[in-house]
């Protein structure tokens, strides 16, 4: 295994484990009494990757890709947004409509196809190869950038 797939490995891990500790929080929060999205609000440095409930599938599915650097399913970036907190219940397909921006985003070339067990499969490369900034909390960078017509 190169040292690539160890630290992508690795990382795959601890960001497992990060999962389990803010769902723990949540659990937490609901226990006593306090609303979970209040509990987002008042401590964003904790759920730096939350979704924001006004953000478009679009926006949503290129942060889940950018927070991601190795190829995902379109089954797993649904898993990721919803455990990023975006509401998957919200579109009657919500696949569909995933393959759909995927299939946008590849040919803006925001991201690249690969194969991995014969199935199409998806990987952020950014506008310059590289994850964009994330979006702050109170605005901060963009999310991401449009690239031009006439590039």
């Amino acid at each position: 295994m190169s040292q690539r797939e160890e630290l992508d490995t690795k990382r795959d891990e601890l960001d497992r484990n990060i999962f389990q500790l803010r769902e723990g929080l949540f659990g937490l929060a609901i226990l006593c009494g306090t609303d979970t999205n209040q509990l987002a609000k008042r401590y964003p440095e904790l759920f730096p990757d939350l979704i924001s409930p006004d953000v478009g599938l679009t926006d949503a599915v290129r942060k889940a890709m950018a927070s991601k650097r190795n190829f995902v399913s379109p089954v797993e970036v649904k898993d990721r947004l919803a455990r990023m907190g975006f509401d998957v219940t919200k579109h009657k397909n919500i696949l569909a409509s995933i393959h759909t921006v995927l299939k946008r985003l590849v040919a803006s070339e925001e991201a690249e196809t690969g194969i991995r067990d014969e199935k199409i499969v998806y990987r952020w490369k950014g506008l310059d190869g590289t994850p964009l900034p994330e979006q702050g909390p109170e605005g901060g960078a963009p999310l991401y950038q449009r690239k031009k017509k006439d590039e």
